[in-house]
């Protein structure tokens, strides 16, 4: 009778001869892997029990290019991988906790990827990717680097940090080569305990970080160096500089136009905030549902258009500044809270350009406040309920082609609604038509304002001065609407143009307006109309002048309304129009 014979499956391994060769050596704790052969090479590093591991190769030689496998007893402390001039592969996994961990691609398109990846206290990770790009994954349910790790990115490179958890003790530092470098931590909880450092170097570079939780208890320092840079903190829950002085977030982009980013759920820096957003035009976005700020927050543009958008609920417990330099800037906040305990500043730069200031918050709660814009057409608008506590000022460029504008007032439209708890100067300068619109606000030192040499349209309601309001609108046909103002003295000088000035001809504005000291109104050269209060509804639509009250309507042929019998005044008024005529007419 015959024996049966059964056929056995052959590994392809087994079958396919080797393509590159790796010598392996493992003597006194320290593995040592070269590739150096310039073929390329798959290799696997296996965790097989205590103090035994396997080094295995596919379609790669072990020591001989007729063994694809080898393994090792022993403690292993130490190891060393050295690529070669292809592309290499290699693949750690659950390896004992090491003291030491070394890795360098050369050249060759090289991947690096871990699972289960430790190394003990004090210990160091160090790792080059050589002169072409290639990958790094830190996978598996833990990645726990007890000590340092640093990085050379070289010809460019992607590396992914995916553990559930991923802990580095020492300093991590990411050097970026000359061509694009990603590195992203995507884990449900990331802890850094030193610093994290990214230097991007040449090419596009981009960080970025999900997953629930990212804590940096010492610095962040990154810089894009060289073209579209992108820097986004995206985990829920963010905590940076907790335990380590300086306690400092330095982020510089490149050349292109980048982004640096900070959302996610909450936001926490025990320090400060710098972000140079390069010279090509970037975006700076705190846009966190929570986001706190221990110290300052400084943002510094560059010759392209540049942005800063705020939202959410914010914090910043001491100043915060925007120098746009040249570009159209802008600045952003929406959100339910912006609170700043130090100073405010935008300074839009040089050039002929437009700048934008733009705060639109339920709450508002600012110290200090300014803006100074550019040479062209700027905007600056804030409404919002809220304090600002020192005195605001608004500083718009000369004017390019199109109009400049301030609208201030309250969000919810309440009488008072908008403090603004020290002196208001606003000053449009320039040759195009101007915009001031305000409303529901309250100011208890002096309110200036001042618009440029063309048409300009004021709208002013419900503003409580309780010092002195100064509105000058200089040359141009202006249209100077003013209802509810309440002001200690009042001067208003409509300069040259036909100008229509009408102050409290609104009923739909409850109450009427009250000025305590004296008042003096010019409209100067030409043909203007001014309408001061009406008889007819004494409730709502006249001035109560509380001391000298002289209007000079200045040359031309000017018309007016019956201003005495319709306002009261303590003293008898002084109203002529020096070098021209004034005739009373119908109230319209």
């Amino acid at each position: 009778m015959r024996t049966p014979h059964f056929a056995t499956l052959e590994r392809l391994e087994d079958r396919i001869a080797p393509a590159g060769l790796v010598t392996v050596d493992f003597s006194n704790g320290v593995l040592t892997i070269d590739g150096s052969d310039g073929a390329n090479h798959e290799v696997h590093l296996v965790k097989t029990g205590v103090n035994k591991f396997r080094v295995e190769g596919v379609a790669t030689g072990i020591n001989s290019l007729d063994n694809t496998s080898e393994t090792f007893r022993g403690e292993l402390k130490h190891v060393l991988i050295e690529g070669g001039a292809g592309n290499d592969q290699f693949e750690v996994t659950k390896l004992a906790p090491l003291k030491s961990f070394s890795f360098n691609g050369n050249a060759g398109t090289d991947s690096l990827t871990t699972s289960g990846f430790k190394i003990r206290a004090d210990g160091s990770v160090n790792i080059a990717m050589g002169s072409e790009t290639g990958t790094v994954d830190f996978g598996g349910g833990k990645t726990l680097i007890m000590g340092s790790l640093t990085m050379d990115l070289g010809g460019g490179a992607t590396v992914g940090f995916g553990s559930a958890k991923t802990l580095i003790v020492g300093n991590a530092v990411f050097e970026g080569g000359v061509a694009s470098d990603s590195v992203s931590f995507t884990g449900q909880k990331t802890t850094l305990k030193h610093s994290l450092t990214f230097h991007g170097a040449g090419g596009d570079d981009n960080f970025s970080s999900t997953g629930n939780t990212l804590k940096v208890k010492g610095n962040v320092v990154m810089t894009g160096d060289g073209e579209t840079d992108h820097f986004v903190f995206d985990s829920q829950r963010m905590t940076f500089g907790k335990e380590l002085a300086p306690r400092v977030i330095d982020i510089n982009l490149g050349a292109g136009i980048g982004s640096v980013e900070f959302r996610g759920a909450s936001t926490e820096v025990f320090g400060s905030v710098r972000i140079d957003l390069g010279t090509g035009g970037g975006t700076a976005s705190l846009v966190s549902t929570e986001t706190t700020i221990q110290k300052n927050v400084q943002v510094t543009g560059g010759a392209g258009n540049d942005n800063v958008e705020i939202d959410g609920r914010t914090k910043i417990k001491k100043g915060f500044s925007f120098i746009g330099d040249t570009g159209d800037d802008v600045f952003t906040v929406d959100g339910g809270l912006f609170a700043v305990k130090g100073s405010t500043s935008m300074n839009g730069g040089s050039g002929a350009e437009a700048n934008v200031f733009d705060l639109n918050v339920v709450q508002l709660k600012l110290a200090g406040l300014s803006f100074s814009g550019g040479s062209s057409n700027d905007s600056v608008s804030i409404i919002a309920d809220g304090v600002i506590g020192g005195n605001a000022s608004f500083e718009l460029g000369a004017d390019g082609t199109g109009p400049s504008s301030v609208v201030l007032q309250s969000r919810a439209g309440i009488v008072n609604g908008l403090l603004f708890d020290g002196s208001l100067d606003i000053n449009m300068t320039g040759a195009t038509v101007d915009v001031l619109t305000i409303a529901n606000i309250q100011v208890t030192d002096a309110f200036t304002a001042q618009t440029g040499e063309n048409v300009s349209t004021v709208n002013i309601s419900n503003l409580n001065g309780r010092g002195s309001f100064t509105l000058n609108t200089g040359a141009g046909a202006d249209v100077v609407n003013l209802d509810n103002i309440n002001a200690g003295v009042l001067a208003i000088d409509t300069g040259v143009g036909a100008d229509e000035l009408r102050i409290e001809r609104n009923a739909a504005y409850a109450g009427i307006s009250n000025v305590r000291g004296n008042a003096v109104i010019l409209t100067g050269i030409g043909a203007d109309q001014i309408r001061i209060g009406n008889s007819i509804d004494s409730a709502n639509l006249l001035v109560a002048f509380g001391g000298g009250m002289t209007l000079d309507a200045g040359d031309g042929a000017n018309m007016r309304n019956d201003i005495v019998a319709s306002n009261t005044f303590v003293v008898t008024p002084t109203i002529v129009a020096s070098g021209g005529t004034l005739t009373e007419t119908p109230a319209v």
